[in-house]
């Protein structure tokens, strides 16, 4: 579980796990955890997140357990990317946590009960170093997926001042 493997939890205490892999999920809340000398990560460390991001269903109800406030702003990185596709990037000048609620609240908490696969990244835990790297290249690409629908670049709004000329933007040098 995320909570136990960002606390250190037992079962992967000899566990070898990619530093890279461990810091593009947890670094910044695991830093919190320690700074705060906390062993778990509860609802108050919590409290302050616009988005939690899990690999399988199983994080997001732990996450929930905590304080089921949590709930509306808690996905697998599939699901807020599906999700997300559906309802539209994030607005210029909308938070990110109003976003990620109002996505949040379309779900039913209930359909939490089974894992769903489509919706979930597996855990290579205990598998080969392809499992691993599988793994790696679909958070990459999940994450990318999620960046351009959370922080979406701003379309140009300048009008066209000059139509193009044909044969590209040197044409009227070899006029002279």
């Amino acid at each position: 579980a995320i909570v136990r493997f960002i606390a250190g939890g037992s079962e992967l205490a000899n566990a070898e796990v990619e530093p890279s892999l461990l810091s593009l999920i947890c670094r910044e809340l695991n830093n919190a955890r320690l700074a705060q000398s906390r062993s778990e990560i509860s609802a108050d460390l919590l409290a302050g997140t616009s988005l939690i991001i899990g690999m399988e269903r199983k994080h997001i109800r732990e996450v929930a357990t905590l304080d089921s406030s949590l709930f509306a702003r808690s996905f697998t990185l599939p699901e807020i990317v599906r999700l997300a596709s559906l309802v539209g990037a994030r607005q210029k000048g909308q938070r990110l946590r109003d976003w990620a609620e109002h996505i949040g609240n379309l779900r039913d908490p209930a359909d939490y009960a089974h894992s769903d696969r489509a919706s979930e990244i597996r855990d290579p835990m205990g598998g080969s170093v392809r499992a691993f790297r599988t793994c790696a290249d679909v958070i990459d690409l999940r994450l990318a997926q999620l960046v351009d629908l959370a922080w979406p670049r701003p379309q140009p709004s300048d009008r066209e001042v000059a139509p193009a000329t044909p044969g590209g933007i040197h044409a009227d040098r070899n006029r002279r």
